[in-house]
C-alpha cells in the first residue's frame, strides 16, 4: 500500500487539477496521522483545511466464521425498516465473499459515494476512501465558493449536505473508482462496486507534500 502522505498528496493533486481548490491550498492542508484503525475528521481548525485520520482505517464488514449468525440475528431479531435492510444488504455481500465500507446512511446507496464493496485483502481501497471523504470536508470548508458540473455553491460548509457530496464525488471518482490509489505494480483494480471511473485517468500534477501536523 503507498505511504498515507502519498496517497493525501495525490488527492491533494486531484483537487488541484480538477478546480476544487487553488494551487496553493494543499500546502495549508493540516494532517495528524494516528496509528492503527479508528475514527476520522475533516475541516476547518485554526481557519486552516485539516484533516485527522488513520494510517490502517479498514473494511466495516470482511466474511469471517460468524457471518452467516450476524445474518440469522438480524433477520429474526432485528425490526424492520431501513437500517435493518441495509445491514441484511451488507451482510449479503459478505457472504459473497466481498468487504464493505459503510457510508453514512444519508449517502449508502449512492453509486459512486455510498457503500464501498471489495476485495477483503485490499487494504489500500478503505483507507483512499476514507481519505477522500475528510479531505472532501476540508475543502468544502475551505476553499470557497465553487462551481461542480455546471452547478454553483456558496463559500459555506456544508456537513454531507450536497456540496461536500459532489466534492467528495469527484475525488472519489478519481482516486478510488479509477484504481489510481493503487500502487504502479498491483494489476487489478480492487473496488468491485462503490464509484464510477473517469473516462481517462486524471493526470497528477505532483505539488510538494506537506508535513504532518
Amino acid at each position: 500500500m503507498k505511504p498515507v502522505k502519498t496517497m493525501i498528496r495525490e488527492i491533494c493533486d486531484i483537487a488541484v487539477e480538477a478546480g476544487l481548490v487553488s494551487a496553493d491550498w494543499p500546502a495549508t492542508l493540516r494532517v495528524k496521522i494516528r496509528k492503527g484503525d479508528g475514527g476520522a475528521w475533516g475541516g476547518r481548525k485554526n481557519n486552516a483545511p485539516w484533516i485527522n485520520v488513520c494510517a490502517a482505517h479498514d473494511w466495516n464488514y470482511k466474511p469471517d466464521a460468524n457471518t452467516d449468525a450476524y445474518i440469522r440475528q438480524w433477520t429474526v431479531a432485528a425490526p424492520k425498516g431501513p437500517k435493518r435492510t441495509r445491514i441484511l444488504g451488507r451482510l449479503g455481500k459478505v457472504k459473497s465473499g466481498f468487504a464493505v465500507w459503510c457510508e453514512y446512511a444519508s449517502i449508502a446507496k449512492d453509486p459512486e459515494i455510498g457503500d464501498l464493496v471489495g476485495d477483503p485483502n485490499d487494504k489500500a481501497a478503505p483507507e483512499a476512501t476514507v481519505l477522500c471523504h475528510e479531505i472532501a470536508h476540508a475543502i468544502d470548508y475551505t476553499a470557497g465558493a465553487l462551481e461542480i458540473d455546471g452547478r454553483k455553491y456558496g463559500a459555506g460548509g456544508t456537513g454531507h449536505k450536497n456540496k461536500w457530496r459532489e466534492i467528495y464525488r469527484v475525488l472519489r471518482n478519481a482516486y478510488v473508482a479509477s484504481g489510481a490509489y493503487l500502487e504502479a505494480d498491483k494489476p487489478t483494480l480492487g473496488v468491485i462496486t462503490g464509484g464510477k471511473p473517469l473516462e481517462a485517468k486524471m493526470e497528477l500534477i505532483g505539488l510538494p507534500l506537506f508535513e504532518a501536523a
